[in-house]
């Protein structure tokens, strides 16, 4: 049960609607999904006071196989404490009823929609089904990535070449078959770790199952390919191979780096290939931060600023978010002497507010040292008014994947719910100004980031 609508799309990951809420409840293991409706526009009750009214969507039975077109779902309805008595529906009345309806249901039309129909009677219980139909056709082919052409890098260099992975095999109506999280992200951002062995990439994004998936068959027509990307003429003759089969093709790349050589021939082979079955289609790869990372990144707000602090949208917010990258970029010397100082830090902080006017400020960074962060808490609380940091986030005995990679995106997630676009600092030393004033690398011109940020710092990064 949800408190509200955008609290369920949150836990969801949609941005589109509620489209796909029944199929993702089903793998999940429920049979419905209750909504607090006593906010919503369109639920008014007679009496016009608060009644706890819930709205109740059924996923499974038939209301998730049949179309729907009058008052009465085609399921058993119980009525009186604790569900006690049996309801009988009246089709004639209009709106679900237990045979006391007094409005009168206009004639039924075929174009009439089951999200017409408010649903606040109890539901008898409905057994789930041992094994949840997926929703999604079987695949036709699979392209499977050898772990050599992803060797171990943070997630923003992986997830780059995911996405050329998935728009590969999408071109020709192909998943992709990759190696897992663990098999390809490094330690080092991970306090020396190996991410566990359970996690997949839904873990960190919104994955489609028929772009990516964990593994390919292997008892059936697999060809194998090392050190080269196949062209359209190769693809076209390899899928009319098929002989009634699965066709899967394995590419390996143990002599080629991707992003100085194998990428580029990757990007040529799909411009080159227009007439492949789904060039025009293949999708546009904008990795949405996945349902766990949203549902944590609110939990955090709520814990360290309150329930209803979030107001991303809203221009008169007064919350800002920084994100103090240190870590690895301290020890590769990337910042300029004194450019991570608490001296400095803290100028740019003072000229993010004086631009934005906001009050609160969220910073999310791989700094662990007490002293360090205690001296900054101290200079950032003379700026703003209410001063929180990742660390006062309490993540132990939490349900969580222990995983910095994911705090990371839950993190992301934190931010961009927190604060409006305008109001975003990436202290970064990609983000450093140069001598006139403008950052050395303008994010504007190269789209997002890997990882959805809401937008690129608003001013450069001022060292002195």
């Amino acid at each position: 049960r949800f408190d509200s609508r955008s609290t369920a799309s949150e836990f969801f990951g949609s941005i589109y609607g509620d489209a796909h809420w029944c199929a993702d409840a089903v793998n999940r293991g429920y049979d419905s999904i209750l909504f607090r409706a006593e906010t919503s526009h369109y639920v008014v009750h007679e009496s016009r006071r608060d009644r706890d009214l819930t709205e109740l969507v059924v996923c499974t039975g038939a209301c998730a196989s049949e179309e729907l077109c009058g008052v009465c779902p085609p399921l058993e309805l119980r009525t009186g404490a604790e569900a006690s008595e049996r309801c009988q529906c009246d089709e004639t009345g209009g709106m679900l009823n237990c045979g006391a309806g007094r409005a009168s249901a206009p004639a039924c039309e075929e174009s009439d929609s089951l999200s017409q129909t408010s649903m606040v009677a109890a539901l008898a219980p409905t057994p789930l089904p041992s094994s949840p139909p997926s929703p999604h056709p079987p695949p036709r082919c699979y392209v499977r990535f050898d772990r050599s052409m992803f060797g171990r890098a943070g997630i923003g260099d992986i997830t780059g070449k995911l996405a050329t992975c998935a728009a590969f095999a999408s071109m020709w109506g192909c998943v992709a078959a990759v190696p897992p999280p663990r098999e390809t992200l490094s330690e080092s951002h991970n306090d020396g770790r190996r991410v566990d062995a359970s996690l997949w990439w839904d873990i960190y994004w919104k994955i489609d199952p028929t772009t990516l998936t964990r593994s390919a068959p292997t008892d059936g027509r697999v060809q194998r390919l090392s050190d080269q990307v196949p062209d359209g003429a190769y693809m076209r003759q390899w899928l009319l191979q098929r002989d009634g089969e699965v066709p899967v093709l394995e590419l390996s790349f143990p002599s080629r780096d991707f992003w100085s050589d194998l990428h580029a021939e990757f990007a040529l082979r799909t411009a080159a290939s227009p007439t492949a079955p789904h060039a025009r289609l293949t999708p546009v790869f904008t990795w949405e931060l996945s349902a766990l990372a949203l549902r944590v990144g609110g939990d955090v707000i709520a814990d360290l600023f309150g329930r209803y602090a979030s107001c991303a949208d809203d221009q008169s917010c007064p919350n800002a978010c920084m994100h103090l990258r240190m870590g690895d970029m301290i020890t590769e010397g990337r910042y300029p002497a004194g450019c991570t100082d608490v001296a400095a830090v803290a100028r740019n902080a003072a000229s993010l507010q004086r631009s934005t006017n906001s009050s609160r400020i969220f910073v999310m960074t791989d700094e662990r040292r007490p002293a360090y962060l205690s001296s900054l808490r101290s200079a950032l609380s003379q700026i703003y008014g209410t001063v929180r940091f990742e660390v006062d986030f309490d993540w132990e005995g939490r349900d969580l994947p222990n995983d910095n990679y994911f705090r990371m995106h839950a993190l992301r997630a934190a931010c961009n719910s927190f604060s409006a676009l305008r109001a975003n600092l990436e202290y970064h030393p990609k983000n450093l100004c140069n001598a006139g004033g403008r950052q050395l690398v303008d994010r504007t011109s190269t789209g997002r980031d890997w990882l959805p940020w809401r937008g690129r710092a608003l001013e450069c990064v001022r060292c002195s």
